[in-house]
């Protein structure tokens, strides 16, 4: 049997309905990825704030997602984004995810020109999501670690919160 071709698209070349029947098929995945609909209302203006303001992939076999990875601008500081991603089971443990973080880094590092960091958070248990940040190169990230935004002010670092079972990963691009 031949492994699948998978090929890697902007989310912006592929139609709601196909990202929604994606999300849908999520099942286990789901309870891991630390998705918020990042104050969208629901997963159709996650979608569009994607598409429109923001940057994301998805990784097809065929024609069907298997992954997607997104960025988005942090209000406090200019210069940091945060990066989600997810990896369909059946896929995972085959660098995808891996794959997916350095090609959003790159895509920072071409358009985004004030980004200096990218930061994403997981749930503790999630191996999988730990080991795809640690092999792109992230490193964890202590409530202690301040960041400079781009006024050359010490001004932002990771919320603190209660909830003991996420993890916070962090990587200077610039």
């Amino acid at each position: 049997m031949s492994k699948p071709v998978l090929k890697i698209i902007p989310l912006n070349e592929v139609t709601y309905e196909q990202f929604k029947k994606f999300l849908d098929s999520l099942d286990e995945e789901r309870k891991t990825w630390s998705l918020d609909l990042q104050n969208n209302k629901n997963e159709k203006e996650f979608y569009k704030e994607y598409v429109l303001k923001l940057c994301g992939l998805v990784c097809l076999d065929d024609k069907k997602i298997i992954s997607f990875c997104g960025i988005r601008d942090i209000q406090e500081s200019p210069n940091i984004m945060e990066v989600s991603f997810v990896v369909k089971k059946e896929y995972q443990g085959n660098g995808i995810g891996t794959i997916l973080l350095l090609e959003i880094e790159n895509i920072c590092k071409r358009y985004k020109s004030k980004c200096k960091y990218i930061t994403a958070k997981h749930y503790k248990d999630n191996i999988a999501s730990h080991k795809a940040f640690l092999k792109a190169k992230y490193e964890e990230w202590t409530i202690e670690k301040k960041l400079i935004n781009s006024h050359g002010q010490s001004g932002y670092r990771k919320k603190e919160t209660n909830d003991t079972g996420l993890d916070w990963k962090i990587k200077e691009i610039a």
